[in-house]
């Protein structure tokens, strides 16, 4: 157990201090030679004055250091004046002056106040600053140049406050592999030395003949103004990376000819548990590719698809993805946290609170192990600021700490799992640490100072081992792998030492960049990180922090980030060296660079707060960060974006099968065999072939004799045998098909057979067994086939497709031996009459295409009679004809009618014969009234005693007659069609008479022509009675429904009636008095006629009319000439149709004259002279006109 007892630790150091004289009330800077400034410095040593040297003063303007280019002797005051070139790229107001003496450091600022005064910058050919220069890829003795310029982005000024010009001293290289080919500006193409005009600017090339095929990271130094200077980074070839990763492929990474349809297994190792693996394949040699699928173990199963290549590659990937994160709180452990450590294996995370405690978490459950309180302080008045944490071992750990208010700093020790430190130790009473490292190497502490240039080492027991001192102040420290570790200094260089006493074994300098504040170095020592100082914003650009990795083997920068505009407080390799994490005091984000490809991954989630801390897990699956905010611990479980490759391009190709016919030997109609292919289908490609299934497209002739089983593996050379069961059920070429399924393919072997027809001898076709009346029956064996193959034939069955015939002997699967005959026992009856045939089906084989059919001969004798079985007959017109007609192909002879129910006389003399295919139009007449169940007629004839019943019943029907309603020009015809509806009980189908009479106006219709589509129309009366004219007709035919059983025609409009009924006389019966009738009247109308019904009357017309004058003043003379003795009114009708009457005149027979005078209405214009009869019949008319 330790002893728990404080050390305090107390430098042997020199009493030093530092002064600044005052130049003016706002300045101890003076600026006016800008970019020479000039300061007084006075410095004391133990309290007597002490003379600066160069090498104990550096000077920091805008984070760059510099050192002075004179410093004068002591005045009388102990003041020395400093004159140095400035590095200063931007306005900033103060300058540090930094003095070292015996290890111990003091400082001060200056303060000035100027404008930018000449800053000179180099800039693209559109004026845009740039910092970085890439040449692409050059070999060695080629020569590539590119065209940049220089411009002073602001110049010094006189007292008039006007630009003048700033002086170019030179630009020079880094690397003699470079050199300056100048152009100039349209002000002066004078090389250097030459004055830049104000923002004008100066062209010239940079030529690069680089002498090594190597990376080149140089730079260009622009010196003006007599010794300021600005960096140009200069890049040409790239600088590759060897990927280190931890993911590899195990499986399949060797030349393979793959087919489709293969399953392969892709086995690897290195990947992240719980992080998915996806799987890619190229088919063009890494040009592009598709994603397969993703595992979340270590092995994939994959199916070779059908895209055929010769250039294929498998690859494996893990991509960047956070896909576990916790925040890690406890309400015990308060404020934010500023420093975070792992532990050796990564399974614990040491966290220190502002409230003085130290959380010990586990990775697994994310829960505290243990607490520990190194300070005991009242929180929040009083908070803890961490210098460092670490575990020393397994059950050892420290944390080392400074309290906000007194400044002190201790290590405090604490044993696992004890809550209270067992050892402290103190560092200092007033502060002055930066941080504070456990070297594993060393087992003991180093103490980094916050502005000093020595380091201490101290041993667990807070003893002092060693001091290690520097020319100049540190600025960043890390202990680096555990056998390198690095320094860098306020001079801007970078020292690598030995992690063991800290001997320098290499120093790096790079002067183009501002002062580096945090380092960290790969595992494998080749990779030196390094984070900078941020810089003040500028007149080209922000305040900016820059991290660089350097080579460390060639002094070289191979990679730049420039996005950051805060300090860096964590740079950390992950475990293969592949990946940069970087965080930075003013983003609360973790930011992810992926070094090899120089591609930056983007940010991982970070805090409510800035960040303060960052540590990757040893093992690099984990990183955990730390801030000043509630959030204050987070821990990311996450997969680097790894990827392998498989060694060797492999090939698909597609499968390569000989197929042949399979062709077996010949085979009668049904005949079974079993057969063997054996060399039909062989594997001759390069791969293997997977039969994933087989079918027969049919599968009817040929089957396979046992099932095909699935996943046959055909190897290269190697051929399936195929079994078959071949049995053909039809004739001639048979074939199938069999295909074989293989991934996305199938491959097809046709299959064929020849089928032979079976011989077989039909020996009953066409035999006559007999004539016989309809429905006698006659049985007889008949021999039916004869098989004539050399091989017995199987008969299924023989059964009689017409139901006439009767097979009486039962044949079930009888086997027909060669040469053998088979008879059987019919019976026959025929139920038609004339030549009869019946049909016998023979099946064989067990197939039923090719049947025999038998067809047997006979005949049916009797009379094949056809009349109707009802026929009606009117009760008003008892007699008509009836149509029997003879269908048999022999003369039938009627040779009697009874009756039943009723008289009939029959007027055709009997027994009447009736050739074959003739009709009989039996003559018949009913005595008396037919009664409603009618009357049975039994007809009988020979030969065979046949018979036929009539019935003859009372006609009924229900019968409507209809008269149009019609419109006719009197130009024109009229057309009166009559319609006939008709619903029969039984159709009569015969034709009758009917008669039919209209009545109408005489003066409106004279019918002229009747006519019928359906029958024969005549017109058998036209007489006008009381002004009433009736017209009759007479229509003989069959009655069906019609719109026009028949058509009347003839003149309408004949006299002065425009209007009149058609009606049906309704006395006349149609077709007799039995048959009611529903009659529809109709009407008839003249139109198309004047508005004053100008009809000009026939018999009475005035036959000439002449006028004068005309035109005529007062008086006209009419003269006409009449054929009759008429009364008359003369009238006026003017052009819009006003009347005027002249009065009544009477005119004679032959020649008449009247002298007419103008009514005063009218006025000057042509009128209308009408004469009108008393009826308003116009007897004439003409035209005049008056004037005045």
């Amino acid at each position: 157990m330790f002893l728990i007892f404080t050390l305090f630790i107390v430098d042997a150091e020199a009493q030093i201090q530092l002064e600044i004289k005052q130049q003016n009330i706002l300045e101890t800077v003076n600026p006016a030679a800008f970019p020479l400034l000039k300061a007084s410095l006075k410095a004391t040593v133990n309290g007597q004055s002490h003379i600066i040297l160069s090498n104990e003063l550096l000077i920091v303007d805008d984070n760059r250091s510099s050192r002075a280019i004179n410093i004068a002797p002591p005045d009388n005051q102990g003041y020395q004046i400093i004159t140095w070139i400035t590095k200063s790229q931007s306005v900033a107001e103060t300058t540090e002056f930094v003095f070292t003496y015996t290890n111990q450091t003091a400082s001060i600022l200056g303060k000035h106040r100027r404008d930018n005064g000449c800053q000179v910058r180099f800039c693209d050919p559109f004026y845009e600053q740039i910092r970085e220069l890439y040449f692409g890829t050059v070999k060695p003795g080629e020569t590539v140049a590119s065209t940049i310029m220089v411009r002073a982005v602001s110049s010094n000024k006189d007292a008039s406050k006007k630009e003048l010009t700033t002086r170019l001293d030179s630009i020079r290289f880094s690397s003699p592999d470079f050199s300056i080919r100048w152009i100039g500006s349209y002000v002066s193409t004078n090389p250097p030395p030459v004055g830049l005009a104000p923002s004008t600017g100066y062209f010239f090339d940079i030529v690069f003949t680089p002498k090594k095929d190597i990376y080149y990271k140089e730079y260009a130094v622009l010196y003006y103004e007599g010794g300021k200077t600005e960096y140009l980074q200069l890049r040409a070839n790239g600088f590759t990376m060897q990927e280190n990763r931890n993911l590899t492929l195990l499986l399949p990474n060797s030349p393979n000819v793959y087919t489709p349809c293969e399953d392969i297994i892709l086995k690897w190792k290195g990947y992240r548990v719980g992080a998915p693996t996806y799987v890619d394949f190229s088919p063009d040699a890494g040009k592009s590719w598709d994603t397969l699928g993703f595992s979340m173990d270590s092995t994939f199963m994959w199916k070779i698809p059908a895209r055929f290549t010769d250039s294929g590659y498998l690859r494996i990937r893990q991509e960047l993805q956070r896909f576990e994160e916790f925040t890690l709180l406890k309400p015990e452990l308060k404020g934010g946290v500023s420093n975070i450590a792992w532990n050796a294996s990564g399974t614990a995370l040491l966290a220190g609170y502002q409230n003085g405690m130290i959380g010990d978490w586990d990775k697994i459950s994310t829960t505290v192990i243990n607490e520990y309180t190194v300070a005991n302080i009242t929180f929040p008045s009083v908070n803890t600021v961490w210098l460092g944490l670490g575990y020393i071992n397994d059950s050892l750990l420290f944390g080392a700490y400074q309290l906000s208010d007194t400044k002190k700093e201790m290590i405090a020790l604490c044993v696992k799992g004890n809550p209270i430190p067992v050892k402290e130790i103190e560092i200092s009473m007033q502060g002055g640490t930066k941080d504070v490292l456990f070297n594993p190497e060393t087992k003991s502490f180093l103490i980094i100072p916050q502005k000093g240039s020595q380091i201490q080492q101290i041993s667990l027991n807070g003893n002092i081992e060693q001091s290690y001192s520097f020319n100049v102040p540190i600025t960043g420290f890390t202990v680096g792998n555990g056998s390198i570790c690095a320094i860098s200094l306020l001079n801007g260089s970078v020292l690598l030492a030995n992690s063991t006493n800290l001997s320098v074994i290499d120093s790096l300098f790079f002067p183009e960049l501002a002062l580096i504040n945090r380092l960290g170095i790969s595992d494998d020592g080749s990779l030196l990180a390094m984070g900078t100082k941020t810089s003040q914003t500028t007149l080209t650009s922000g305040a900016e922090s820059e991290v660089h990795i350097a080579y460390i083997p060639t002094h070289t920068i191979v990679r730049s980030l420039r996005t950051a505009s805060s300090d860096a407080i964590g740079l950390t390799f992950n475990s293969t060296n592949q990946f940069l994490a970087t965080g930075f005091s003013g983003i609360p984000q973790i930011s992810m660079w992926q070094l090899p490809l120089d591609k930056f991954l983007g940010s991982i989630s970070g805090h409510n707060g800035f960040l303060t801390d960052i540590a990757f897990s040893p093992d690099g699956q984990a990183i955990a960060s730390s801030a000043n905010s509630p959030d204050n611990v987070k821990m990311r479980n996450f997969s680097y974006p790894e990827k392998d490759t498989t060694d060797n391009l492999f090939r698909i190709v597609p499968s390569q099968p000989i197929i042949t016919k399979g062709i077996i030997s010949d085979l009668l109609l049904m005949e079974q065999k079993d057969t063997v292919l054996s060399k039909n289908f062989c594997n001759k490609g390069p791969g293997n072939i997977i039969l994933e299934y087989a079918y027969l497209r049919k599968g009817k002739d040929f089957t396979f004799s046992v099932p095909f089983p699935n996943g046959i593996v055909l190897k290269p050379n190697d051929c399936i045998d195929l079994s078959f069961k071949v049995q053909p059920t039809d004739t001639g070429i048979i074939a199938d098909t069999v295909f074989f399924g293989y991934c996305s393919q199938e491959f097809y072997l046709p299959l064929e057979v020849l089928s032979k027809p079976r011989n077989i001898k039909n020996l009953a076709n066409n035999l006559f067994l007999d004539s016989l009346c309809i429905n006698d029956t006659v049985s007889k064996d008949i021999i039916l086939i004869r098989n004539d193959d050399p091989k017995p034939l199987l008969i299924n069955k023989v059964y009689a497709k017409s139901s006439h015939l009767f097979v009486n002997t039962v044949i079930k699967d009888t086997i027909l031996l060669p040469g053998q005959q088979l008879s059987v026992n019919i019976s026959y009856t025929p139920s038609a009459l004339g030549p009869d045939q019946a049909e016998l089906t023979i099946e064989h084989s067990n197939q039923s295409l090719y049947s025999i059919a038998i067809t047997l001969l006979g005949y049916g004798s009797g009379a094949n009679i056809v009349a109707p079985s009802i026929i009606p007959f009117l009760q008003d017109s008892p007699r008509r004809t009836i149509p029997i007609a003879n269908k048999s192909e022999n003369p039938v002879n009627l040779t009697n009618i009874q009756t039943k129910n009723g008289s009939i006389t029959v007027y055709t003399p009997l027994p009447v014969q009736i050739p074959p295919g003739q009709t009989l139009f039996l003559d018949i007449g009913v005595n008396g009234i037919i009664p409603q169940n009618g009357i049975q007629l039994d007809a009988n004839f020979d030969p065979c005693g046949s018979g036929n019943s009539i019935t003859i019943i009372p006609y009924t029907a229900e019968i409507s007659l209809k008269l149009p309603i019609i419109e006719v020009d009197p130009k024109d015809r009229a057309r009166i069609p009559i319609a006939l509806d008709i619903k029969e009980t039984i159709p009569y189908k015969g034709e009758l008479k009917a008669n039919i009479e209209i009545q109408v106006n005489p003066r409106i219709f004279l019918p002229d022509t009747v006519f019928s589509q359906s029958g024969k129309a005549s017109l058998i009366k036209n007489q006008i009675i009381n002004d009433i004219r009736f017209i009759g007709i007479e229509y003989i035919g069959k009655l069906s429904s019609s719109s026009a059983l028949v058509i009347l025609e003839g003149p309408a409009g004949i006299a002065e009636t425009t209007q009149s009924a058609l009606d049906f006389t309704i006395s006349n019966g149609f077709i007799g008095p039995s048959v009611p009738i529903l009659w529809k009247s109709g009407e008839i109308r003249i139109i198309n006629l004047c508005k004053d019904l100008m009809i000009i009357q026939s018999g009475k017309q005035i036959k000439t009319l002449q006028m004068y004058p005309n035109p005529a003043v007062n008086t006209v003379t009419l003269y006409c000439e009449s054929e009759d003795h008429i009364s008359t009114e003369i009238e006026l009708i003017d052009a819009i149709g006003n009347k005027y009457a002249l009065g009544s005149w009477k005119i004679e027979n032959g020649k008449n004259t009247i002298t007419l005078s103008k009514p005063n209405a009218i006025i000057s214009g042509a009128y209308t002279v009408i004469f009108r009869s008393k009826d308003s019949g116009i007897l004439a008319k003409s035209l005049i006109h008056f004037i005045e």
